[in-house]
């Protein structure tokens, strides 16, 4: 991302490192940093820090898939949970500041993500 803006480590004023979002988001909630970048989903759960939206053509959006196995050992409730996401997975998703994929795309996400274990 910086890269496509040209932006080096010598134009960025790094004051700290976190060791995980959470500590990031914590710390300009708090004032001991002007600024972090954190996953979108972090920073609305917050509800203390104001959003700024990276620009598309830079900005990495990455998807974090949910799998079910392909033999577990509740394959009853497996389904249920299944179908749970199906109807369900995008508002609850949305409601945490995660920006939901199309029902489509995730029904095929989930028809076609198996874990064997």
């Amino acid at each position: 991302m910086f890269e496509k803006m040209g932006i080096t480590l010598a134009d960025m004023n790094i004051v700290a490192r976190g060791i995980n979002v959470k500590q990031l988001v914590q710390w300009v909630e708090s004032g001991t940093v002007d600024a972090s970048i954190v996953w979108r989903a972090d920073a609305v759960q917050s509800g203390r820090v104001r959003v700024i939206e990276i620009p598309a053509g830079v900005n990495q959006i990455d998807s974090i898939p949910l799998c079910l196995m392909s033999r577990p050992s509740h394959p009853q409730a497996a389904e249920q949970f299944r179908q749970y996401l199906l109807k369900n997975g995008p508002a609850v998703f949305a409601r945490h500041g995660f920006e939901p994929i199309e029902s489509q795309t995730l029904t095929e996400i989930i028809s076609q993500c198996f874990i064997s274990i």
